[in-house]
C-alpha cells in the first residue's frame, strides 16, 4: 500500500491538468456567455466614467492617472473581445461539423478563463467614482473671464468639437467662424479656460486681431503672452526672431481671435505648427474664406442658440418678470426676434431688465420687426455696428448691394439661387458676364463669399431647389442701411410678409425708393399711379386678393428692369406695360386667372428673362423680344371656357427661332393638351437651329422625335447644351415651367442634378442615341417594357448616373446585374414592379464596390421580392445612408448572409411599412454606428432587432406601434431597457 501511493499521487499530478483543459473545451460556451456578459459590464462602466469626466470637464479636476490607464485598458479588452468573438464563432461551426479541433478548442477555452479573470478585475477596480477624478494642477495659462454654460447646450457641444480637433495629432490649424455676435469669442474663451488645455499645452497665448490689425500688434500680444519685454525701437524683424527663438522649443496653442484677413505667421516669429511640434493655431472669424486663408485644417461653425437656449439666457437678464402672464407672449416675440443670436438676447434683454410695464415690451417688439428705426438702447452700438463691420469689409459696391437685395424679402424667406441671381443681373449689379450662363458663375461666387462672410445662409427649398436665407438680425441690419441709403445710396421700402392690406400710402416714400417690396401681403387694390423715377425692382408677388393692376400703375416708373407679379389674381397686364423700357425680368408665375399675354408685350425690347405659368398659348409678338435669353412657359386649357383660345396654337410658327439669344428654354405642358401633338415636330425644328441654348427642358412626342432634335441641334452637338430635361412621350407638368419627378418621391434628389432623361410608356428606349443615355445624370422610368437588365443600355452609358427611378416598368426578374457597375449611382428608387425577384445579383469575382457612391434606396409595391440584399451585396454598397422598403409583401428577410463590422457603418435610417411576411432584418446582432432612426410598421411577424445595449449608439428614434413593440423579444433585459426610451408611437 506504500508503494502505491507515490504512484497515485503521481496520477493525479498528470491528471488533473488534463482534467482541467478538459473542462475548457466542455465548459467554452458558457465561459464564454459570462466572459461577453462581463466586458458589457465593463463598458458600461466606462459609459459611466466618460459621463463623469465629460461633466466635471472645466469644473477644476481631471482623469486621473489610474482612470486614463484604466479606460486605455477598456480600449485595448473591447478589440480583444472582437477577436475573441470571430474566434469563437468559428469554434462553434467546427463543433457543429463534429470535426472539433480539441486542442485548439481547449486552448481557446483556457484563453477564455484567463481573460475573465482579466475583465472581471477591470470591472472591480472603480466601484465608485472615488480615485477617477484628481484636481487639476495649477494653470501655466492665464484664465479669462467666460460665462457658464449647461453640459448639452450648443455652445458646449461646439467646444468639445473643438477639443476632439485639438486632440488630433494631425490637425494642427482649426478655423471657427459665423456670423457677427454669434458667441465665437465665448467659445474660445471656454477653450482657453478647460483644464485639458494646460495638459496639452506648454503655454497658451491669446491675440485679439480686429479688422484694424498690424503684423507689430499682433507681435505685442504673444510677446505679452510669452512675458518678453520688447523695445519700442525694435523693428518686426527683430521682434519676429526674438519670438521665434522663444517659441521654437515650445509646444504651443495660439488663440487668434476676430480675424478678418490672412496673418502671416511666418511674418510674427510664430514657428509653422505641425504634428511633429505639437503646436496648434485656432482662430475664429466670421468668414469661412479668412479660415481658408489661414489654410485650416477644419472648420467649425457656431451655430445660433435653440429656441430653449434663447429663452434661458434671456430670462437670465431679464428676471422672472417674463414669466408674467400679459409679459410672456411678447417675451416670446421678442426672442423670436432676436433669432437665436446670443448678442442681440443679452442686449436686449438688459434693456428690458425687471420691466413689468407691458407698453414697455409692447413698444420693444415694433421697434425690433421695424429694427431699421430700432430705438432700443445699446442695439445700434452693440450688435448693429458690429455687424456692419462685415457688411463694410464686402468688396465693392456691387457686392454690397447684392448682399442688401436680401432685404426686400420676408423674413426668413427662402430665396431661391437661381432667380436671386437673375434679378440681381437685371439689376446690373453682376458685370463683366456676356450670357446668362457666365452671369450664374459670377453669381455663384458672390453668394459664396457672402455666405463664407457669415451675411447669407445656405439652405434647401422644396426638397431640391438650392436657396439661401438671411438671419433675422442680419436683415435687420440691412434694412437699416437700405433705410438711410448704403450701397450707391440705394433705398428701398422693404413691407414683405408683413400683412398689409392697403399699400403704403406716403408718396415721398415710393419717389425715392430704388426697391420696393410689398410681397406676401393682403393687398386688394394699388394706387391709380404713382411717381417713382429711380425705381428698379417691384416685388408684388403672392398678393393673392389682387386682382387688378391699375392701367397707369406703371407708367411712373421709367427706370424698372425686375417686376414680379407672380402668385397674383389679376385677370391681365395693363397698357402701362409698354412703358417699361428698362424692363429686363418679368415673372408671372402662378397667376391663375391670366391666361394670356397682351400684343403690348412686343414692345418690351430690353427684356431678357419671361417667366409665365398656367397660360394658354404665346402671342406671335413673343417673338419681337430680340434679347430674350430666359423663357419659363408652361401652358395650360380650359375645356369649360370659349372656343375662342382653343384654335389658337399654343406656339405660334417662327417665334422660337427668332429669339435667336436663347439661352435658357423650358416648356411644359398639359398632359391632356392636345394640341402639343400638332405643333411638337414643328417646335422641335425651331429649337434645333438655336445655337446658344445651354438648358432646355422639353417634352417629345417619341423616341424619333428625340433622335430627330439629336441629329438637328446645333447647341446640343457644339456640346453647349449641357443642361437639359427632356420627357419621352406622356409629359410631366409641374407650375414652375419644368418637368419633375412626381409628389410621392418625397426627400431630395441629389444635389446638382440637371441632365435629366425620362421615358413614359415606351417601349422602345434601346434606341435611343447613347450619346444621350452618356450624358444623362438621371434617369426616370414610367410605364416601360425596353430591357431585361439596366446593363442592356450600356455600361459605359451608366457611369455618371446619379439617380435612377423605375416605376412599373415590365422588365426582367433582376434590375441590375451582377457585373454591372454603377460608381456615381446615389440613388435608386423602384416601385411597382411586379416581375422582379431581386434588385441586384451578385457576382462573388468582382471586387467591390460596385455601387460605391449608393446613399439612398427606397423600394416600394415590389410583390415577388423576397431579399433586399442577398448574400454578398452589402460589401458593394459601403456608402448606404437610409433603406426604405415599402408595401412588398413577399419580403422575408432585408439582408441574407453574415455582416461583417465594415459594413453598414454609414446607415442613418431605416424604414420598414407593411411587410407582412417579414421576420428578419439581419442575422445575428451588428454594429450600427450611425443609424440613427427606425420606423417599422405592418410588419407583424418580425419579433426580434438585431441590437444590443452598445451597437447603435447613436440611435435617437425607433417609431412603432406600441401593441408591436411591447410583443418583441429581446437578447436580455439590458437590451430592452436600454432601447426602450427611443420607442415613439405611431
Amino acid at each position: 500500500m506504500e508503494a502505491v501511493s507515490p504512484v497515485i499521487e503521481v496520477v493525479k499530478c498528470v491528471c488533473n491538468p488534463a482534467v482541467r483543459y478538459v473542462g475548457y473545451a466542455k465548459n467554452l460556451k458558457k465561459n464564454f456567455e459570462k466572459l461577453d456578459k462581463m466586458a458589457r459590464d465593463l463598458y458600461d462602466r466606462r459609459a459611466d466614467i466618460q459621463v463623469l469626466v465629460r461633466n466635471t470637464a472645466g469644473a477644476g479636476k481631471i482623469p486621473s492617472s489610474r482612470c486614463e490607464t484604466w479606460l486605455k485598458d477598456v480600449e485595448d479588452i473591447e478589440k480583444q473581445m472582437v477577436e475573441m468573438k470571430e474566434k469563437y464563432e468559428q469554434e462553434k461551426k467546427c463543433f457543429k461539423g463534429f470535426c472539433p479541433n480539441v486542442y485548439s478548442r481547449m486552448m481557446f477555452g483556457k484563453h477564455v478563463e484567463v481573460k475573465f479573470e482579466e475583465v472581471s478585475k477591470l470591472v472591480n477596480t472603480f466601484t465608485s467614482d472615488e480615485g477617477v477624478l484628481v484636481d487639476a494642477p495649477v494653470r501655466l495659462v492665464e484664465m479669462v473671464p467666460a460665462p457658464r454654460v449647461e453640459v448639452d447646450s450648443s455652445t458646449a457641444r461646439t467646444v468639445q468639437k473643438i477639443l476632439e480637433h485639438l486632440r488630433d495629432g494631425r490637425k494642427q490649424r482649426i478655423g471657427v467662424w459665423g456670423m457677427g455676435g454669434v458667441g465665437k469669442t465665448t467659445v474660445m474663451k471656454m477653450v482657453n479656460n478647460l483644464p485639458e488645455i494646460s495638459q496639452m499645452f506648454a503655454v497658451v497665448i491669446w491675440v485679439t486681431v480686429s479688422g484694424d490689425w498690424s503684423i507689430r500688434k499682433v507681435q505685442n500680444e504673444i510677446a505679452a503672452g510669452l512675458k518678453i519685454k520688447l523695445e519700442e525701437n525694435m523693428s518686426n524683424d527683430v521682434v519676429s526672431r526674438k519670438l521665434f527663438e522663444k517659441l521654437e522649443n515650445t509646444k504651443y496653442l495660439l488663440l487668434l481671435d476676430d480675424v478678418w484677413d490672412k496673418v502671416d505667421l511666418e511674418d510674427v516669429g510664430v514657428p509653422a505648427p505641425s504634428s511633429e511640434n505639437g503646436c496648434k493655431v485656432l482662430l475664429t472669424s466670421r468668414s469661412q474664406g479668412v479660415c481658408n486663408k489661414m489654410e485650416t485644417d477644419v472648420e467649425v461653425p457656431v451655430e445660433v442658440l435653440s429656441e430653449e437656449e434663447a429663452w434661458k439666457l434671456f430670462r437670465e437678464k431679464v428676471t422672472d418678470v417674463i414669466e408674467l402672464h400679459e409679459i410672456q407672449p411678447l417675451a416670446e416675440g421678442v426672442i423670436r426676434e432676436c433669432g437665436g443670436l446670443p448678442l442681440a438676447v443679452i442686449v436686449v434683454g438688459g434693456a428690458l431688465r425687471k420691466e413689468t410695464n407691458i407698453h414697455v415690451w409692447q413698444n420693444a417688439l415694433n421697434e425690433l420687426r421695424m429694427a431699421a428705426t430700432s430705438l432700443i438702447e445699446d442695439m445700434e452700438e452693440k450688435v448693429f455696428k458690429r455687424l456692419k463691420y462685415s457688411y463694410d469689409r464686402l468688396k465693392d459696391d456691387n457686392m454690397k448691394n447684392c448682399f442688401l437685395y436680401g432685404a426686400l424679402f420676408p423674413e426668413d424667406y427662402k430665396i431661391e439661387i437661381d432667380e436671386l441671381i437673375e434679378y440681381w443681373r437685371a439689376e446690373g449689379f453682376i458685370e463683366g458676364a456676356s450670357n446668362l450662363e457666365e452671369a450664374r458663375s459670377k453669381g455663384h461666387t458672390i453668394l459664396k463669399y457672402l455666405v463664407d462672410a457669415s451675411l447669407l445662409e445656405f439652405g434647401v427649398h422644396n426638397l431640391q431647389n438650392e436657396c439661401v436665407k438671411m438671419h433675422d438680425v442680419i436683415r435687420d441690419l440691412a434694412l437699416r442701411i437700405t433705410s438711410h441709403g448704403g450701397g450707391e445710396g440705394r433705398i428701398y421700402l422693404a413691407r414683405a410678409g408683413t400683412k398689409l392690406e392697403e399699400p403704403p400710402k406716403e408718396q415721398a416714400e415710393w419717389k425715392r425708393a430704388n426697391g420696393i417690396s410689398l410681397m406676401h401681403n393682403n393687398l386688394c387694390l394699388l394706387p391709380e399711379s404713382v411717381d417713382c423715377p429711380v425705381l428698379t425692382t417691384l416685388f408684388l408677388q403672392r398678393n393673392n386678393q389682387l386682382k387688378a393692376i391699375p392701367e397707369s400703375f406703371l407708367e411712373g416708373m421709367p427706370a424698372l428692369r425686375v417686376l414680379d407679379l407672380s402668385g397674383t389674381s389679376i385677370k391681365q397686364l395693363p397698357p402701362s406695360l409698354c412703358r417699361l423700357k428698362n424692363l429686363r425680368g418679368l415673372y408671372l408665375r402662378k397667376c391663375s386667372l391670366l391666361f394670356t399675354l397682351p400684343p403690348e408685350i412686343g414692345s418690351l425690347k430690353s427684356l431678357e428673362v419671361l417667366v409665365v405659368t398656367g397660360i394658354r398659348y404665346l402671342p406671335i409678338e413673343i417673338g419681337e423680344l430680340g434679347r430674350l435669353q430666359h423663357l419659363r412657359v408652361s401652358f395650360s386649357c380650359d375645356r369649360d371656357d370659349d372656343t375662342e383660345h382653343e384654335v389658337q396654337k399654343m406656339i405660334p410658327d417662327e417665334v422660337i427661332s427668332r429669339l435667336t439669344h436663347l439661352e435658357d428654354l423650358r416648356i411644359a405642358i398639359d398632359m391632356e393638351d392636345e394640341r402639343w401633338n400638332e405643333i411638337v415636330e414643328a417646335v422641335t425644328e425651331e429649337i434645333g437651329a438655336l445655337k446658344e441654348l445651354c438648358r432646355l427642358d422639353f417634352c417629345f412626342a417619341s423616341v424619333e422625335n428625340l433622335k430627330h432634335f439629336i441629329n438637328i441641334s446645333q447647341s446640343w452637338n457644339s456640346g453647349l447644351l449641357k443642361s437639359f430635361r427632356f420627357a419621352v412621350s406622356r409629359p410631366i407638368r409641374r407650375d414652375h415651367s419644368t418637368v419633375v419627378y412626381p409628389g410621392w418621391l418625397y426627400g431630395p434628389l441629389p444635389s446638382q442634378l440637371d441632365r435629366w432623361l425620362m421615358f413614359k410608356n415606351c417601349n422602345t428606349i434601346l434606341d435611343v442615341p447613347v450619346q444621350v443615355f452618356r450624358r444623362a445624370d438621371s434617369f426616370f422610368f414610367w410605364d416601360c417594357t425596353a430591357f431585361e437588365k439596366l446593363e442592356q443600355l450600356g455600361e459605359e452609358n451608366l457611369s455618371g448616373l446619379k439617380f435612377f427611378l423605375i416605376s412599373n416598368c415590365d422588365f426582367g426578374q433582376t434590375l441590375i446585374g451582377g457585373g454591372c457597375k454603377l460608381p456615381n449611382l446615389e440613388q435608386l428608387r423602384i416601385e411597382e414592379s411586379s416581375n422582379m425577384l431581386n434588385i441586384w445579383e451578385c457576382n462573388s469575382s468582382l471586387t467591390p464596390p460596385l455601387l460605391g457612391n449608393l446613399r439612398v434606396l427606397r423600394v416600394k409595391h415590389c410583390s415577388k421580392l423576397k431579399y433586399v440584399f442577398p448574400r454578398g451585396v452589402l460589401p458593394h454598397v459601403p456608402n448606404l445612408e437610409l433603406v426604405f422598403v415599402s408595401e412588398c409583401e413577399d419580403v422575408e428577410q432585408i439582408i441574407v448572409g453574415e455582416v461583417t463590422n465594415n459594413t453598414l457603418q454609414k446607415l442613418n435610417s431605416i424604414m420598414l411599412d407593411g411587410l407582412g411576411k417579414l421576420d428578419c432584418i439581419c442575422e445575428g446582432v451588428i454594429s450600427w454606428p450611425l443609424l440613427d432612426y427606425v420606423h417599422i410598421f405592418g410588419c407583424e411577424k418580425l419579433r426580434w432587432l438585431p441590437f444590443v445595449t452598445d451597437s447603435a449608439p447613436s440611435l435617437k428614434t425607433i417609431r412603432c406601434r406600441k401593441e408591436w413593440w411591447d410583443s418583441l423579444e429581446w437578447e436580455d433585459n439590458a437590451t430592452r431597457y436600454r432601447f426602450q426610451s427611443l420607442a415613439e408611437s405611431l
